[in-house]
């Protein structure tokens, strides 16, 4: 989904690095070893020693299906596959598509062949996924029956297929995000900003071009009164039929569906071009980082606190009362302001976050046990994800999908909780969990 997530890559620290043993050790010293140091193995005298190959670097949680980065540059997905969503080259009959063919543990994403290699990012939408390479290349599989893959084309794929531009593949790409049926990525200008773009579905301006032709081939997301290419965007995040993106100014900007508020622009107008999130009657500003659902989006800011918008009746807002709301307002913990997060991520009718303690809280709805606290009521409220009869800790990144929800912990293990029909949560069942479950990668 989301993360649909919005989600930017790994959220590793400086500090998260694995030992040979699988405990934490700092990775200053082995910083210039030629490797990225979260991905380093063991350090003997300042040297990085080989990767951890089967230690992960990033996860992406999506409609029914998981992905995630090894440190050996590879991908593995796990869940539904009934689109060839997990990218392992099984092709699909009809009646495969019908019945929801599933892989309970994780399998290689492969490329001719061969595992599809030197992999930073992933991101998992609905019934598609997207990687982008270290060389800044960037690759989709899965469904494209609106040309979400960016291939030129409508044509389904069980492998990745380089993201095209019309003028070759797209390259210098740094982030990328997978919708519902759209996806969206940030382009050159530097490691930090680029130019916004989208591709894929467009009936309610997701795709940010200033009209509502859908497009098989990326395309510039246009300012707020179409004059020129929106500014450079920091970070940009494709929902269910909506688009956000991060300027360099710490403000957010909307596009695509207004139902449910989901634009966050003080109404449930639709909108084909860029409109700005308001908190009351102000923009909101010094955001950080955003999260993009399905009907909901939110906002990090500066002092580690979060923002929400849009769809709330199973209290993803993070509000006492359970209504959508048209403009940005403050989660709250109890009577106070949730305070002290690193990341947030957003599903269909949950969120999360990681706070900078490395523990997890989610809120908002919880049927299918995507709260992670061994139950099965919503909450308006932030509870701690548990484990082992504590809370969840030493987490780096957290990945919101549909129904389920995963966690990457700085020892580099991936844990899943919540929906688990087709096989989601990578622990080889089909069993729905209330607790984060260790996804088996092998």
């Amino acid at each position: 989904q989301t993360d649909r997530d919005t989600q930017v890559g790994s959220m590793a620290g400086p500090d998260a690095k694995v030992d040979d043993g699988g405990g934490l050790a700092s990775s200053d010293s082995c910083r210039d070893a030629g490797a990225d140091a979260s991905r380093c193995g063991t350090c003997d005298a300042g040297e990085c020693m080989g990767v951890r190959e089967m230690s992960v670097v990033d996860v992406s949680a999506g409609g029914a299906h998981t992905c995630a980065v090894l440190g050996n540059g590879e991908v593995r997905c796990w869940g539904s596959n009934h689109r060839g969503q997990l990218g392992n080259g099984v092709e699909l009959t009809r009646e495969d598509q019908r019945d929801g063919p599933r892989e309970l543990l994780p399998v290689t994403v492969s490329i001719e062949n061969e595992p599809l290699a030197d992999v930073q990012e992933v991101s998992v939408g609905l019934n598609l996924a997207c990687v982008v390479r270290k060389d800044g290349s960037a690759l989709c599989w899965g469904y494209n029956h609106a040309g979400q893959l960016g291939i030129g084309s409508s044509v389904d794929s069980s492998v990745p297929l380089r993201v095209q531009s019309g003028r070759g593949a797209l390259l210098d790409v740094h982030q990328i995000s997978a919708g519902w049926s759209h996806t969206c990525a940030r382009q050159g200008m530097g490691a930090d900003v680029g130019a916004a773009l989208c591709w894929g579905l467009n009936q309610d301006g997701q795709v940010g071009s200033g009209d509502m032709r859908s497009a098989n081939l990326p395309v510039t997301v246009r300012n707020s009164d179409d004059s020129a290419p929106l500014p450079p965007v920091k970070q940009i995040a494709a929902g269910r039929k909506f688009s956000c993106a991060l300027s360099e100014e710490g403000t957010v900007w909307c596009w695509g569906a207004g139902e449910y508020a989901r634009l966050g622009h003080g109404s449930t107008t639709r909108s084909i071009l860029p409109v700005q999130v308001q908190d009351g009657t102000m923009p909101l500003r010094s955001v950080t980082q955003i999260a993009v659902g399905d009907y909901h989006a939110c906002g990090l800011d500066e002092r580690g606190e979060v923002w929400c918008w849009g769809r709330g009746g199973s209290g993803q807002l993070g509000q006492n009362e359970s209504s959508d709301s048209t403009v940005a307002l403050q989660v709250m913990e109890g009577a106070s302001a949730l305070s002290g997060v690193k990341q947030v991520s957003a599903g269909e009718s949950h969120t999360c976050a990681l706070l900078r303690d490395s523990r997890v809280v989610c809120w908002g709805g919880n049927g299918e046990k995507q709260l992670g606290n061994e139950e099965r009521v919503a909450s308006s409220d932030p509870v701690l994800v548990q484990l082992d009869g504590g809370a969840l800790e030493h987490v780096q990144k957290v990945s919101c999908g549909k129904k389920h929800t995963c966690a990457l912990r700085e020892d580099g293990k991936v844990f899943c909780w919540g929906l688990n029909t087709y096989g989601q949560l990578g622990d080889g069942t089909n069993v729905t969990r209330a607790a984060p479950r260790l996804v088996q990668l092998q």
